[in-house]
């Protein structure tokens, strides 16, 4: 089991999967798989059978907007694992640009309730995208969306209308 000392992000994430309670758990952004490990290992407890993660992992550009300048991506308790780490140690990962891989959610037989995780890329086109991909194929979806102080991430969400509420940590819920 990956042991993990948990943030305040990951506590309220926690928190969120036990009032939903998911079937499927999406990860969008599992930069170093941190948080999505963490979820698969705690599956059996919140009742969620499948767990799903999309990252660019090495093939990530650099982009000062993309990835925010500053981001502090150091692993809670564990190291970094590449894509095809993530895939040796049994997890379910698409290696891609998000704006090209989440289209083929609708192929992957989500079983709902479906949870979102959307913490990739910080740019307003790529959140835009994540966000309006997750819902064109769930659109029930529960999406919980990190990193909202950034104004493409803000601005996305403006942008695509659905009813949201702020946590603290800059996390805001799409229901």
């Amino acid at each position: 089991m990956y042991n993990s000392v948990l943030g305040p992000k990951q506590d309220i994430l926690l928190s969120l999967l036990g009032k939903y309670h998911p079937k499927t758990y999406i990860e969008v952004g599992c930069f170093q798989c941190v948080t999505l490990r963490l979820v698969t290992d705690l599956a059996p407890v919140y009742g969620i059978e499948r767990c799903i993660g999309f990252d660019l992992f090495e093939q990530c550009a650099g982009d000062e907007t993309e990835l925010g300048v500053g981001d502090e991506h150091a692993p809670l308790d564990g190291p970094p694992l590449s894509f095809e780490e993530a895939i040796g140690l049994g997890l379910e990962v698409y290696k891609g640009d998000s704006k090209e891989t989440l289209t083929t959610l609708g192929d992957l037989a989500c079983q709902p309730p479906v949870f979102a995780f959307v913490d990739g890329g910080h740019s307003f086109e790529t959140c835009y995208s994540d966000i309006k991909n997750v819902k064109a194929c769930h659109h029930d979806a529960i999406l919980l969306l990190d990193d909202s102080d950034y104004p493409g991430v803000a601005k996305a969400i403006a942008e695509c209308g659905f009813p949201s509420r702020r946590f603290p940590y800059y996390l805001t819920v799409i229901e």
